[in-house]
């Protein structure tokens, strides 16, 4: 298990995998949340993006760990293409999350320009703030499991990489 004292010493695909889970799991806890309850959505939402915040950063380093997969294979870095890869992939999420926010709220009738339809609304709204966010991060982590390159794959990627650049 990852160690606060040694966070350079944890595996990134398990680390990701319990960021995951706990920002997930801290994002549930909003559907008991009433709106008088300022104070602890504050709370939830700065504890859950403290478990978010890790990742862009690790999201970014994989993709490192991904070109030098590829030239593992390929004999070749293919850098800049998976980067870019990896660049529209968030892009296209970001696009569906938006999709999927304004087919939520229609479905509960909200209005924009219409004050009175935020009261039916709150439901949806909850819902977007609690358990589809812990839903996404729990299919994202079991997604993660499928992640094949862990921390002995690389070890050996980059052990080979290192021996063939110095021939």
């Amino acid at each position: 298990m990852c160690s606060i004292l040694q966070p350079f010493r944890c595996k990134k695909r398990r680390l990701f995998i319990y960021a995951l889970l706990f920002s997930g799991g801290v994002n549930a806890l909003f559907i008991f949340c009433g709106p008088q309850d300022i104070g602890a959505i504050f709370t939830i939402g700065i504890v859950s993006e403290f478990a978010a915040a890790i990742f862009p950063t690790l999201f970014f380093t994989m993709l490192g760990d991904a070109a030098d997969y590829s030239e593992y294979k390929n004999g070749r870095r293919a850098t800049g293409l998976i980067y870019s890869a990896g660049s529209f992939v968030t892009k296209f999420g970001g696009g569906l999350a938006a999709a999927l926010i304004g087919a939520i709220l229609a479905a509960f009738r909200y209005d924009g320009m219409d004050s009175s339809t935020i009261e039916g609304a709150i439901p949806g709204i909850k819902m977007l703030m609690s358990w589809i966010p812990a839903l996404v991060a729990l299919l994202a982590a079991v997604l993660m499991t499928l992640y094949p390159l862990n921390q002995t794959k690389m070890d050996e990627i980059t052990h080979e990489l290192a021996a063939r650049r110095m021939q």
